[in-house]
This record gives C-alpha cells, sequence and structure tokens, in this order.
C-alpha cells in the first residue's frame, strides 16, 4: 500500500480496555506490526467509562443491575420498595 493512496484498504480496530489505576499523568502509546512502516491513527478518544448499573423500567416494576464489582447507590423514586420473602436475594 502506497502512502498517501485513497484507495488503499483501510482496516478498522475498536480497543477497549479497562485501565487498573486512576492517574492524571497517563500516557497513550501504540506498537503496531513488526515492520516499519507508515500507520495513521484516526478518531483515536479517551473517555471516563460510567459504572456499569444498568436500568429496565418496567409496568409494575424496575430490574437494576450491577454490571461492577462495588457496591453501587441507585436512585429508583419514592414508588418502589424492595422484594421481600424468599425471591428477594440480600444485596450484595
Amino acid at each position: 500500500m502506497a502512502t498517501g493512496d485513497a484507495d488503499a484498504a483501510v482496516d478498522e480496530v475498536q480497543l477497549t480496555f479497562e485501565a487498573s489505576v486512576t492517574a492524571v499523568d497517563g500516557e497513550l502509546g501504540f506498537s503496531i506490526g513488526v515492520v516499519v512502516g507508515t500507520v495513521w491513527l484516526d478518531g483515536v478518544q479517551i473517555t471516563e467509562h460510567p459504572a456499569d448499573v444498568f436500568t429496565r423500567a418496567f409496568t409494575n416494576g424496575l430490574a437494576v443491575l450491577n454490571g461492577t464489582h462495588d457496591r453501587q447507590t441507585v436512585s429508583v423514586g419514592s414508588d418502589l420498595a424492595r422484594l421481600s420473602g424468599a425471591q428477594a436475594r440480600a444485596p450484595s
């Protein structure tokens, strides 16, 4: 593929990762392949990922899923109550 070839094949790759620590001086680096050449990177974004807490409203209730390893607080409004009885698990 020649540099600047508008008809060249383009591979789109999306990579997602979760940082293991929080830092204010982070760096983003790319090591691509073993052959020296030109690689164009476009649309690179670094964003803060919101907590993986999902809700789905139903006619008579709300399902809440905590997709994290941490305890989350979710506001569900005053017209809902926690299940009780054998079908209700203790919050984790």
